[in-house]
């Protein structure tokens, strides 16, 4: 089982629709990223900044335990309770969360979540634990040699890894 899955579980917010925009540092606030949560395709690669997991609270918060649940599971219930606002999933997350993640890394996190929705729904609808889920986002070729699922070829793993700058657990490499 890889990091995402247990402690994201971004592939099963796939199942629910939801898409982000990617976010980055375009402004001159000292640098860091805002969480605008506005529903768009991050369907491209990552374009904002990098490294914003790859700091002791950020990484305590990405394995921590929110009442009981992942960060997956406090993602996935927040997209449920959302999905006629899909804005409010951002501000539906921090409060789940405490806060507990900056707002760059909570970027990266709802990045990935949306480029995995954007790109690999049906790869990830009927199991976001398997490896077919895990090749989709990858941007890598079906099991069987067939082309990737990956609706836009992006790597969406590799993406979270440039911009959390703290790898999953997900080695892509691993996938053939």
């Amino acid at each position: 089982m890889t990091f995402f899955s247990r402690a994201l579980g971004f592939s099963m917010v796939a199942v629910l629709g939801f898409t982000l925009t990617a976010c980055g540092d375009d402004n001159d606030d000292g640098g860091a990223a805002g969480s605008s949560g506005a529903a768009g395709s991050s369907g491209g690669g990552w374009q904002g900044a990098t490294d914003q997991c790859n700091n002791d609270p950020d990484k305590a918060a990405l394995v921590a335990d929110y009442g009981g649940k992942t960060v997956g599971q406090v993602g996935k219930d927040c997209a449920v309770a959302n999905l006629q606002d899909r804005t409010q999933i951002p501000a539906c997350f921090a409060a789940a969360t405490n806060d507990a993640f900056s707002a760059g890394c909570t970027e990266c996190v709802l990045f990935q979540i949306g480029c995995s929705i954007d790109n690999c729904t049906a790869a990830c609808i009927a199991n976001p634990s398997s490896e077919r889920c895990m090749r989709c986002q990858c941007a890598k070729p079906k099991a069987d040699g067939g082309a990737t699922e990956n609706l836009g070829g992006v790597d969406c793993i590799g993406n979270y890894n440039t911009c959390a700058g703290v790898p999953s657990a997900t080695d892509c490499s691993t996938l053939n």
